[in-house]
């Protein structure tokens, strides 16, 4: 119990004196830029997301009209088979191929989730390629040797942080970015 005690408070002292050593860290040319915050306040973040949202709002319009389509095929055969115009031979082998259908759906929606999360990583991709330049000459503006991203720093001092900066440059230069080229899927790039 007291060496845990001990181990923590030694930790504690150490990231105290990197606190108070934080503002050397401008000096030595190391800055910080939150990306989630570059993301939300430019033009060219807020566009990028508008187009994930159309693209996830596509394919859940899509996955939503087939899911409706099946259970109302579902229903009217079973409606048929309550009201004895098909036999329950027929239903059964109806509704054998409305439930592989439904199944399928399960897989297409499986497929659309992936498909998501490779736009998304796209999407980052593109914003980070597009902006390199603006954090090049940010970090170039204040003779910096290294620029790092905030969520992966421990701890920083509001003078090494070059947010507002970056968000103010990309701004005034990129405003909208199509993301369509950046969503063709692996394989289909290699099919070329």
């Amino acid at each position: 119990m007291q060496r845990t005690f001990k181990s923590t408070m030694l930790a504690l002292l150490a990231l105290a004196m990197i606190g108070f050593a934080a503002p050397a860290a401008a000096q030595d040319g190391v800055f910080v830029v939150n990306m989630q915050q570059v993301w939300a306040e430019t033009s060219l973040g807020q566009d990028l997301g508008r187009q994930l949202s159309e693209v996830r709002d596509e394919i859940q319009t899509r996955l939503t009209a087939r899911s409706e389509e099946l259970q109302s095929e579902m229903t009217d055969l079973q409606r048929q088979r309550d009201e004895f115009i098909i036999t329950d031979e027929v239903y059964e082998e109806r509704a054998n191929v409305l439930r592989q259908q439904f199944g399928g759906m399960q897989n297409a929606a499986q497929q659309a989730e992936q498909y998501l999360n490779f736009a998304g990583a796209r999407a980052q991709e593109a914003f980070g390629t597009t902006i390199q330049d603006d954090l090049i000459s940010v970090l170039e503006a204040h003779d910096g040797a290294a620029l790092l991203e905030m969520s992966n720093t421990i701890v920083w001092s509001d003078q090494v942080d070059v947010t507002a900066e970056v968000v103010q440059l990309v701004n005034g230069h990129v405003t909208e970015l199509d993301l369509q080229p950046w969503l063709t899927p692996p394989e289909a790039e290699t099919e070329e």
